[in-house]
């Protein structure tokens, strides 16, 4: 299965492509788990989903902030983006302000 990634997602260097397969390996054997179990699965399953999308975020702007200055980087509204959901739950997990 294909990481699901967003449009700006860099992911580029080694360490962060790594965390990122692991990341989709381990979500896809959780969700094949869960999907075992039927109807009584699924809210696992959607919670795997939201999981793996806020770890994404999370490394997305982690590798934003330490990637190299070698490497092109993301514009920098949205990297200020990106910490600015990571804190705010822009994207579903956050603290509520």
């Amino acid at each position: 299965m294909e990481p699901r990634l967003a449009a700006g997602t860099t992911l580029r260097t080694p360490p962060f492509a790594f965390a990122n397969e692991v990341l989709t390996s381990y979500a896809d054997g959780a969700k094949a788990y869960w999907s075992m179990w039927g109807p009584l699965g699924q809210p696992a399953i959607q919670a795997i989903d939201m999981w793996a999308y806020s770890q994404r975020r999370y490394l997305e702007a982690l590798e934003a902030i330490m990637a190299p200055a070698s490497i092109p980087q993301a514009p920098p509204s949205a990297t200020q983006n990106l910490i600015r959901d990571l804190f705010t739950g822009g994207f579903g997990v956050g603290f509520d302000g």
